[in-house]
């Protein structure tokens, strides 16, 4: 009795398989009290300080995570008893930038290095709440009032599974005291 030939090339097509699935790019978002917040003076205004938030987005997988971008999924404003409600004017999703980048573009995201996303700001001297949501048309609100707001947040890439994040940021007008809080998932 002949037995029928090894199909190698089906094997070998198998293991490939194997073999990128255990180097895919697996993408977390984290928040790290010491990385979140910077204060730096801000051109558009001045010059004038600014407090920047940021939460971090790493890969965790072998292989870099391809075109990754940030996105702002959704704002709402919390009520005094802590309900969320949708925060009028504001259009999902939004464009966010990478943290000391030039511009609203994907990055690729190399494994075990931390990256940056902006995701709000406040500035001394100015009543507002600014996202760094990408160009908006006319109408868009990407800028709030003193208040506390829950916002989710969402990373992709071309080769991994998206992640997504909500955090609880505080305002009370004063640039100084911006605060941003994860949200336990």
């Amino acid at each position: 009795m002949q037995l029928p030939p090894i199909p190698w090339s089906t094997i070998g097509r198998g293991l490939s398989r194997i073999r990128a699935w255990r180097r895919r790019p697996v993408l977390t978002i984290s928040f790290e009290a010491n990385k979140t917040y910077d204060v730096r003076a801000v051109i558009d205004f001045g010059g004038a300080l600014g407090r920047f938030c940021h939460f971090i987005v790493t890969n965790t997988g072998k292989d870099a995570a391809r075109n990754s971008r940030a996105r702002l999924m959704n704002v709402e404003i919390l009520s005094p008893h802590g309900e969320p409600v949708a925060a009028p004017g504001f259009v999902a999703p939004r464009e966010l930038k990478w943290a000391n980048e030039p511009d609203f573009g994907p990055r690729d995201i190399e494994p075990e290095v931390p990256r940056r996303v902006d995701l709000c700001y406040a500035v001394n001297g100015h009543q507002g709440l600014w996202f760094f949501a990408g160009p908006a048309s006319v109408g868009v609100q990407t800028v709030f009032p003193p208040g506390k707001y829950r916002v989710r947040v969402r990373v992709d890439a071309q080769n991994a599974r998206h992640v997504e994040a909500s955090f609880d940021v505080s305002y009370d007008g004063r640039w100084s005291t911006v605060s941003v809080n994860p949200r336990a998932s």
